[in-house]
């Protein structure tokens, strides 16, 4: 179930300027473009280069470790050495109020988390011993995991 949860205010955001939050273990890069306002996954899937100190130029945020270029509305790559997109969320204000739209939980939901590669490996050889996946997937999108008990 997805619930909309209050990050900034609009008025903390710089027109054509991004601020980074952090919001229930997520970090996002609040961008206000043009005065309106997208979020995005703040770390670049290269080397985790946070976007929210990047530059922006015209619908593009860069990375400011590497200079790969993302577009700010799709969270398209558009240039490497980044190869992976990264995550958008839906916004809407309240007020001055921007809230982002989080993925959350309830007791009977599977939980979802987002795969991390470390290293280039893939998650059920580096976390083999606490949990298994049910299905891979890429960066972006989620996986069902359960314990490892269950999986045998």
């Amino acid at each position: 179930m997805s619930r909309f949860v209050q990050v900034a205010k609009k008025s903390q955001i710089p027109q054509n300027s991004a601020i980074g939050v952090e919001v229930e273990g997520k970090s996002l890069a609040l961008v206000n473009l043009n005065g309106d306002i997208y979020a995005l996954d703040d770390s670049c899937p290269h080397e985790g280069g946070a976007l929210s100190d990047g530059e922006i130029d015209g619908q593009e945020i860069t990375c400011p470790w590497h200079h790969s270029r993302f577009n700010i509305r799709t969270g398209r790559v558009t240039m490497d050495p980044a190869d992976e997109d990264v995550a958008t969320y839906r916004v809407r204000l309240v007020g001055d109020a921007v809230e982002v739209e989080i993925q959350g939980t309830s007791g009977g939901e599977r939980r979802s988390i987002d795969l991390l590669f470390v290293a280039g490996r893939r998650p059920d050889r580096c976390c083999r011993s606490a949990l298994v996946p049910t299905r891979h997937r890429t960066r972006r999108q989620t996986s069902d995991w359960r314990p490892a008990a269950e999986a045998r």
